[in-house]
């Protein structure tokens, strides 16, 4: 998670949202620079980096220096991949949301798989997807 924040950071930064340090943490000011960027972009403003977020962000790095922004596309993917597989990511992965069952208490916990036969999908901004 880490090495994902440092590099959301740095790409903040260089198309000028972020200005804190590139510690890998991602606190408030890592949110409020995604939430700057996202206001930007016409896109709700949740701080969490989605499709429509990272996609934003990759057009201003394009900008910049398009090899680059491809390359940190397809990083950004493979990184949240690996954490998912390594259990240490509850988050999306390359925006589409992963389940997160109310009983699990720590990232890779999967307590909730099969129980009653009811799963509850969650979006990026941790709410209930209903399809009724």
């Amino acid at each position: 998670m880490t090495a994902y924040t440092t590099t959301l950071q740095t790409e903040l930064h260089q198309v000028g949202y972020y200005d804190g340090p590139i510690d890998g943490i991602y606190g408030p000011l890592t949110v409020d620079a995604v939430k700057g960027l996202q206001a930007d972009s016409d896109l709700p403003e949740t701080g969490f980096v989605d499709r429509a977020a990272a996609a934003a962000l990759d057009d201003r790095l394009a900008d910049l220096d398009p090899q680059a922004a491809a390359a940190d596309l397809t990083h950004t993917a493979a990184v949240q991949t690996v954490l998912t597989l390594a259990g240490s990511w509850h988050g999306p992965i390359d925006g589409w949301p992963l389940y997160l069952f109310a009983g699990d208490s720590a990232p890779g916990d999967s307590s909730g798989q099969g129980q009653g036969g009811v799963w509850y999908v969650l979006d990026p901004t941790g709410n209930a997807i209903d399809n009724d």
